[in-house]
């Protein structure tokens, strides 16, 4: 049995775009599983299916939108990107970004600008000599171990949790324009409170940008130590993880997110195209209809 299609309007529910604007992706060649099938009889208006690589796809706009960047600049860039592409090679199987108002795009070790076809420098690889230290460890609590080295006072365990809450905060605020000082403070925030999950999980997000996966899954299983069920350390665990074809340590990890937290729906989402991916359509299914099941709950 084939893969499930989409109608336009279950899509347009889905990722939250509007069916002209989902059209208009499919003539510009933005999507093009849209016109793979089209229903016609009796003369009838020709309907769009959709499919699962088509819906990343539109999700990836979605979340340019929601950058902030124009609608006329998120199709120039996903068409530029398509263009980019090898022969084969899905546009949904790459990381898409905003980085300082700039798509940026990310495929392993490489990472580049598809608008301009500009290459980009891993964050280590741009930094100061302090960044340039951080390279070395090759494991989160080595890094933690050099938080603790930056000079922080540490106080009582009231005032470290109050001042890890601060840098937290602070790191937060930096995040989309000096990612540097985002991972800096998320550092010292460490210093302060060692076992500041939330820190570590982004410490680890941010180096999983950067490319650099082996301290990403540090942090992460970490961060899952620290705190069991935390369902977002253990989703960003399983998109690391799905990054370097780690099928069955994602599909794992995406299971124990859902777990901890049953309408996580991103969670469910990305389960379902995995295991559509790796052929378990049943699964996939029983996924993406709890995906479809939590949006709507959430629908006003």
């Amino acid at each position: 049995m084939g893969s499930r299609r989409y109608t336009t309007r279950e899509v347009a529910r889905l990722v939250k775009l509007s069916a002209q604007r989902i059209r208009s992706y499919v003539r510009t060649g933005v999507v093009e599983g849209g016109r793979a099938e089209l229903a016609v009889s009796g003369g009838q208006a020709r309907q769009l299916r959709f499919d699962f690589r088509d819906l990343l796809v539109l999700r990836t706009a979605r979340r340019l939108l929601d950058a902030g960047l124009p609608s006329q600049r998120v199709e120039r860039a996903l068409l530029a990107l398509r263009r980019q592409l090898e022969e084969g090679q899905p546009l949904s199987s790459l990381k898409v970004e905003v980085e300082g108002g700039r798509v940026v795009v990310s495929d392993g070790d490489v990472r580049w600008e598809p608008e301009t076809g500009q290459g980009r420098l891993d964050l280590v690889a741009v930094g100061s000599a302090a960044a340039a230290d951080r390279a070395v460890p090759r494991a989160a609590l080595s890094e933690i171990v050099h938080a603790k080295k930056l000079g922080v006072g540490l106080g009582s365990e009231g005032a470290g949790r109050r001042n890890a809450d601060s840098w937290f905060n602070l790191a937060l605020d930096r995040e989309a324009d000096d990612p540097e000082g985002a991972y800096e403070a998320y550092m010292r925030a460490l210093a302060c409170d060692p076992e500041h999950v939330e820190a570590m999980i982004n410490l680890g997000r941010l180096c999983s940008e950067a490319g650099d996966d082996v301290r990403a899954l540090a942090y992460f299983r970490q961060a899952i130590r620290l705190q069991a069920r935390h369902p977002v350390a253990h989703f960003n665990l399983a998109v690391t993880l799905h990054d370097k074809k780690d099928h069955a340590g994602a599909v794992a990890a995406y299971k124990a997110a859902i777990d901890c937290d049953p309408d996580f729906a991103d969670a469910h989402f990305n389960l379902a195209s995995l295991l559509a991916e790796l052929g378990d359509r049943a699964a996939s299914q029983e996924h993406m209809d709890a995906y479809r099941a939590v949006v709507q709950r959430r629908e006003p």
